[in-house]
């Protein structure tokens, strides 16, 4: 029996179809640097960082159009169980999920809100103290411009787990 590992072959995929959108940005483990994710090699460089606001914390980022945003942030674990934290993280108002992914530790959803494309991913970090966080929205039309950056940020934010511990 064959088995296809598609997590190799996205990346390489994506480079065949679109080399100038994966460039300089490698879905590879060498964007990190001592176990800290590059911003520079996962945010595009003409994204604008936002100020922080000390409600939300993280990093919030906006396109140079300012129609779309991404945001990474860490939260504790609060009293609540992880299935809670899910429950919440899961769908909001008026959003229509085609994707949803949950495990014991992780969850990520994805689909429509309007005529705008979400994303969202939450992974149990730092043996179980943190939640780590990634969130997009932009507009549906530009989706495949940003596959790439969403498959960096995914990616970044696996292998993250000890970040903001």
């Amino acid at each position: 029996m064959r088995v296809t590992c598609w997590i190799c072959i996205v990346p390489l995929w994506l480079a065949a179809i679109s080399p100038a959108a994966t460039r300089p940005y490698d879905s590879d483990r060498r964007h990190h640097q001592q176990g800290r994710p590059e911003e520079a090699r996962i945010v595009p460089p003409s994204w604008r960082l936002q100020p922080q606001d000390p409600r939300l914390g993280g990093r919030h980022y906006i396109s140079p159009d300012g129609q779309s945003r991404f945001a990474a942030y860490a939260t504790p674990v609060q009293q609540e169980p992880v299935t809670s934290h899910m429950d919440a993280f899961d769908s909001g108002e008026d959003e229509r999920v085609t994707y949803r992914r949950r495990e014991r530790d992780w969850l990520a959803v994805s689909g429509f809100k309007g005529d705008r494309i979400f994303y969202r991913k939450a992974i149990l970090a730092c043996g179980g103290k943190v939640w780590h966080h990634i969130e997009f929205e932009y507009p549906a039309s530009r989706k495949q411009e940003m596959d790439a950056f969403v498959i960096r940020a995914s990616h970044a934010i696996d292998r993250a787990e000890n970040d903001n511990c």
